[in-house]
């Protein structure tokens, strides 16, 4: 719990970039879930360093997170601190120029999107399979982010990570252990900045490819709905998630207002009025009938925080 004199003492330092009981359902791309009994946006790494120290030192729980886009938070909400980091570490630049490639530096709270407009303005070729996810540099790098034409294991070169002692490191290729839309990385460490080794391509390419992959997956995705992305992880060998979800008949299943997509069955959407609650009622029950069709148990990719709502 935050007390009273804790939360003076955030406004004191943090002023209008903290808030109070404050919705998750505004800060994932879910568009549901309880508050946060406080959410700050530090403006750089020493302000996180010294926001993580402070919760520490007093008990509180904290989590980091972006854009909230691969994250359900259960109605009940989050106990303690939420750190944001898609407002202050927003730096894209430069960092090397050699003859064939580039070396970005991208800041956590980076949009992949954003990302990808500044690849395609500086003819940087590589990140054409991330048209269209939504997210942050810091997550993307977290989950390896990815589709079957690439991920962020091609292209990241270094990242910057601050521990949960509050040391700050560069963890060099020999040191970046990348699997399936996952990195191997300390608990309660924060991925502050990633550098991204690009190559060189015409404009034209570049934006074909990147066009070429939204297309294809706005043609296969419901991207006009809320959403966390694929809800559970692919099974290491055999049909896809939403392969079984959909050879269960599980399309068009529905909890209220959260639904199995009919576009793509590894979707559960949001159609505007879904709690936490729903999804996850709707996640256990095609969890169920899938392992009844095919005696394969799905796993969640979506990240799921929070506790439940008391009555």
């Amino acid at each position: 719990m935050i007390s009273e004199p804790d939360r003076l003492i955030l406004t004191e330092h943090y002023g209008d970039r903290v808030f109070f009981d404050e919705p998750m359902a505004r800060h994932t791309t879910f568009r549901c879930g309880g508050p946060a009994e406080a959410l700050v946006y530090p403006r750089d790494t020493e302000e996180l360093r010294g926001l993580l120290n402070w919760a520490a030192k007093k008990g509180i729980r904290r989590m980091v997170i972006g854009s909230g886009s691969n994250l359900l938070v259960r109605d009940g909400g989050i106990r303690g601190l939420v750190i944001n980091l898609a407002k202050g570490f927003n730096t894209i630049r430069v960092a090397e120029r050699n003859s064939d490639t580039l070396l970005i530096m991208a800041e956590a709270g980076v949009l992949l999107s954003r990302l990808l407009a500044f690849s395609v303005d500086h003819d940087l070729s590589g990140l054409s399979f991330a048209a269209g996810i939504p997210g942050t540099v810091g997550g993307a790098v977290r989950m390896n982010a990815g589709t079957k034409t690439g991920c962020m294991a091609d292209l990241v070169e270094t990242i910057t990570v601050l521990s949960s002692a509050g040391g700050i490191a560069d963890m060099r290729p020999d040191r970046l252990k990348f699997s399936y839309r996952k990195l191997a990385i300390d608990a309660g460490s924060v991925v502050t900045k990633a550098y991204l080794r690009f190559g060189l391509a015409g404009r034209d390419v570049i934006q074909k490819a990147a066009a070429s992959v939204f297309a294809r997956r706005k043609a296969t995705q419901p991207l006009s709905f809320a959403s966390a992305g694929s809800f559970f992880r692919n099974p290491a060998d055999g049909p896809s998630a939403g392969e079984l979800i959909e050879a269960a008949g599980l399309k068009g299943r529905r909890v209220n207002d959260a639904e199995v997509s009919e576009k793509h069955a590894n979707f559960i959407i949001n159609r505007g009025k879904a709690t936490a609650s729903d999804v996850l009622k709707l996640a256990s029950m095609i969890r169920k009938s899938v392992f009844e069709n095919s005696k394969m148990l799905l796993e969640p990719e979506v990240m799921i925080v929070g506790e439940e709502k008391r009555a």
